[in-house]
């Protein structure tokens, strides 16, 4: 009895494994002259300065969804980290559609669509 629970429990708990991996996570992202950025399904989102401007100060940002979810920051220099990569916690879902970003900084405002 024994020789066949092992291998049923290894074969179920590799089947469990392999259906909560399989998920597809859906990657939203943008580029502009200035700025990269992705959004990720489990709310991990980076926006990176790729701009030929040597100190970007007065960074405020703000994610939109159709969903209702907004994720915002301020960071007076970015220095020389040039990116912003955090999370946000949400069981919710990110976005069916485009996510809307916000972006200020240097006294210049831009807007981008990540799809």
């Amino acid at each position: 009895m024994n020789n066949i629970i092992k291998p049923l429990l290894i074969v179920l708990l590799s089947a469990i494994s392999i259906v909560g991996c399989s998920e597809d996570m859906k990657i939203w992202s943008a580029q502009s002259e200035d700025w990269w950025v992705t959004f990720q399904g489990d709310g991990v989102y980076t926006i990176r300065y790729i701009g030929d401007e040597e100190n970007v100060e007065n960074l405020s940002y703000l994610f939109k969804t159709d969903t209702g979810l907004e994720a915002d920051g301020n960071i007076e220099d970015l220095g020389q980290r040039n990116e912003i990569k955090t999370q946000v916690v949400t069981d919710d879902i990110i976005s069916y559609g485009p996510i809307l970003l916000t972006i200020e900084w240097n006294n210049k405002k831009e807007e981008l669509t990540l799809e």
